[in-house]
């Protein structure tokens, strides 16, 4: 099946891929690199096996666009350092999940939809960070501020019966 629909998949690889690297997310780049070498180290074989029945434009196109993408990502992994600094990225997101878990705990129903950007930038004022009108940048943390408990509750629900097929 996999053979008679290369042109599809490794279309759709590619598409996913561009996605994945636009995004600029240094944990996505990690999560997905990961499992594609250990599925490629252990279903060498049939990798190997394909590579010899496609065309040699199929095997060129990942080192072209491997090679145009690798220095966007390693500069963008260069700054990884700077992640927990003071300005950094990621002390930005964990004070801003903070904030909203502070928000989520003043009511059951949460803010209302939609309104963290508004809370962040007025609730807050002697915090001494300006968020301006971010967003969270974490979906729990989000609705646990705007929908409060309930919202959360409800949309764990969802995700477990929606998942639940896929590893039970």
């Amino acid at each position: 099946l996999f053979f008679k629909h290369t042109y599809l998949y490794i279309g759709a690889m590619i598409v996913g891929f561009l996605s994945i690297l636009f995004t600029a997310n240094r944990g996505i780049y990690v999560l997905t690199a990961v499992p594609l070498l250990y599925v490629g180290h252990i279903k060498r074989a049939e990798v190997i096996q394909f590579l010899l029945r496609v065309g040699w434009w199929i095997k060129l196109m990942p080192l072209v666009a491997l090679a145009l993408a690798l220095p966007y990502v390693v500069a963008r992994m260069q700054g990884i350092q700077l992640l927990f600094g003071p300005f950094g990225s990621g002390t930005f997101r964990l004070q801003m999940a903070w904030y909203s878990f502070q928000m989520g705990l003043e009511s059951l129903i949460g803010i209302g939809l939609g309104l963290a950007p508004y809370y962040f930038a007025t609730a807050f004022p002697k915090a001494g960070q300006i968020f301006g009108s971010a967003i969270p940048h974490n979906i729990f943390f989000q609705l646990f501020a705007e929908a409060g408990v309930l919202g959360l509750l409800t949309f764990c629900i969802f995700l477990y019966v929606s998942l639940r097929p896929f590893f039970l």
